[in-house]
């Protein structure tokens, strides 16, 4: 189960999850990266537990997280 609200995102532990992030509104230098990260609360500067540095294709950035990175999130 994955569910996408805004900004949060709640998937069960275990899942793989993949989805895509389409960017608009500005122009895209060639070489730009973004950063994608999960934290445990959305609400306070926390450190995030996973942290993806990960390439923009075509204005696109595409998230891949492996059942075995969800398996050891901590559920919350």
């Amino acid at each position: 189960m994955v569910r996408i609200e805004r900004n949060n995102i709640e998937a069960t532990r275990g899942d793989s999850i993949r989805f895509t992030i389409e960017l608009s509104g500005r122009e895209i230098k060639e070489g730009t990266k973004a950063l994608f990260t999960v934290k445990s609360t959305p609400w306070e500067p926390t450190r995030p537990v996973l942290e993806y540095l990960l390439e923009i294709m075509d204005s696109k950035v595409h998230v891949l997280l492996e059942s075995e990175e969800t398996v050891a999130l901590t559920a919350g």
